[in-house]
């Protein structure tokens, strides 16, 4: 599917104010349209303090009518100048209002880090809880300042300069061989393609558990099946005009896919929320959590399926 309208929640931090930028430059790329949505949190008195519905109605719109003009001022910026912008201020859970809202877009662009803070947003709030559900893709884009703890112990200080621009000359997918991991790649070809930016696949073999590892022949036969995957697919995306390559690493799947994204200076990293575990392990204990919380560099989570009801 085309990507027409990109939706940017923000709640006007500094990491929103770079997810926008992002936001901006990704849409004018793309032809698309930007929707800029605001939820606001109305400050209440002291809970001893008992509020008619008057009361709070007028808080709400007084915060509502505070917020339209931020977002007035923000789309005078320079930044989003020429595109064809809309705002929005709902009043309601910041999670599902953006959902609400998220329902005649392609495609949800997030800061993560933002009025509660970092550990917060990836680890069990807005950010997360949006990936899980919504109806389309959701590029996180973390701020270059923010200091990032990574799941194995290394600690990245801040370290990343903030860009000019959109630099997405290359987009990092993780696969494990999986239809479902594969969803990710209609939404990766519709950024690729009018970007021009090349793809690139990867595979991380995990070894085997045990503390003395595993036979040698099974490492080798595992590294050998998953590149034979990787050439098939870059095979077949070539044949549709795309610039591929495929990389086969051995390791923990979310420590080797961020080290390569480091590595070759993706601009993007782009996975299903799923994997053979299905939804919840992938996203809540496993690579794609690891990798949201320790990449520097933007990343595009999609859910390829549906849970049955």
């Amino acid at each position: 599917m085309a990507i027409h309208e990109i939706l940017f929640p923000t709640d006007f931090s500094e990491a929103a104010h770079y997810a926008g930028r992002y936001a901006a430059a990704l849409a004018r790329k793309l032809g698309a349209s930007l929707h800029i949505l605001h939820v606001p949190l109305i400050p209440l008195p002291p809970t001893s303090i008992e509020l008619t519905g008057l009361a709070l109605a007028e808080l709400y719109e007084a915060g509502r009518l505070k917020a339209e003009a931020r977002l007035q001022g923000l789309c005078q910026e320079e930044e989003f100048r020429g595109l064809s912008v809309r705002t929005t201020v709902r009043a309601g859970l910041v999670e599902d209002e953006i959902l609400n809202a998220a329902e005649g877009s392609d495609l949800i662009i997030m800061g993560t880090h933002g009025r509660i803070g970092l550990a917060r947003t990836l680890l069990g709030s807005v950010t997360e809880k949006v990936a899980r559900t919504a109806p389309c893709p959701v590029l996180a884009v973390k701020h270059p300042e923010v200091n990032v703890e990574l799941p194995w112990g290394r600690v990245l200080a801040g370290r990343r300069k903030a860009k000019e621009g959109l630099e997405l000359q290359k987009v990092l997918v993780p696969l494990d061989g999986s239809t479902l991991a594969e969803g990710i790649l209609p939404q990766v070809k519709e950024l690729a393609r009018p970007l021009g930016a090349q793809i690139v696949l990867v595979w991380v073999v995990v070894p085997p558990p045990s503390p003395g590892g595993g036979p040698a022949d099974h490492e080798r036969r595992a590294v050998d099946e998953a590149g034979a995957y990787l050439q098939a697919k870059r095979r077949e995306l070539q044949a549709e005009g795309f610039k591929v390559e495929e990389v086969v690493r051995e390791g923990d799947a979310a420590e080797k896919i961020i080290e390569y994204a480091e590595e070759s200076d993706a601009g993007l990293i782009a996975m299903a929320t799923h994997g053979r575990s299905g939804l919840g392990r992938w996203l809540l204990g496993s690579v794609a959590e690891k990798v949201l919380r320790g990449s520097d560099v933007p990343v595009l989570l999609y859910r390829a399926w549906t849970p049955s009801k």
